[in-house]
């Protein structure tokens, strides 16, 4: 939300009023940031807290994350239930948001999914499972062990980063790695809040339809249905 937007250390608990029924347990959190920046002796660095609060859905691992005018619904689940549970609890966040704050306009607005991924460790795995993966030519006779890259994509007015990694696997049998995509609305675009949730249904789709299935090949699609 924009910074002239009135908060207070009240809205906290306010929204907690309104979300209580669905996510009953609080809890505090504090999230550590480090900056680095030009400053007076050239390149300086610095540490700030902030204090936030999370509800928590009970059992499940959805929960909500109350900041200083930031708002984020969050689920931490393996496997994932799908769009069609997770949407209501962003529902949920985001109409108890609106009710406290009497905003209007919001200034960032973003749906992220980080998806942790393992395949069987085989000759040519990056390329078999994956369609956006890190290429080198001419690299015949080389296997790529580990990487981290990633691609910004613009589209009108609004944004979306690739990101792909390796991790270490659970199985030392398998590779592991993360496929982080996060859609936002580009820079120095807002958004009226009734048009929010809209704006979160068409980034789903377009998260799923522009970038995940294009990320991955049939061979992987194939090995989800087998874990499911």
């Amino acid at each position: 939300m924009a910074p002239d937007c009135a908060w207070d250390l009240t809205m906290p608990g306010l929204i907690y009023e309104k979300v209580k029924e669905d996510f009953p347990e609080r809890a505090p959190l504090l999230v550590q940031h480090f900056e680095v920046g030009p400053d007076q002796e050239g390149i300086g660095q610095k540490f700030r807290t902030e204090q936030r609060v999370l509800f928590r859905a009970g059992k499940e691992k959805v929960f909500i994350e109350v900041g200083s005018r930031l708002l984020g619904v969050h689920s931490q689940v393996t496997p994932y239930p799908g769009w069609e549970h997770f949407r209501p609890k962003i529902d949920v966040g985001f109409r108890a948001l609106m009710d406290v704050s009497k905003v209007e306009t919001l200034r960032g607005i973003s749906l992220r999914y980080i998806n942790r991924i393992e395949v069987p460790d085989e000759a040519g795995a990056l390329e078999k499972y994956l369609s956006f993966r890190p290429l080198l030519a001419d690299s015949e006779g080389m296997e790529i062990t580990s990487f981290i890259g990633g691609t910004q994509f613009s589209i009108a007015d609004d944004s979306c980063r690739v990101e792909l990694q390796s991790v270490v696997p659970d199985n030392p049998d398998n590779r592991a790695f993360l496929l982080d995509i996060g859609y936002s609305r580009a820079p120095n675009r807002t958004i009226e809040q009734q048009k929010a949730l809209q704006w979160v249904e068409s980034a789903h789709e377009k998260v799923d339809k522009l970038f995940f299935e294009r990320c991955i090949k049939p061979p992987l699609r194939e090995l989800f249905q087998e874990i499911k």
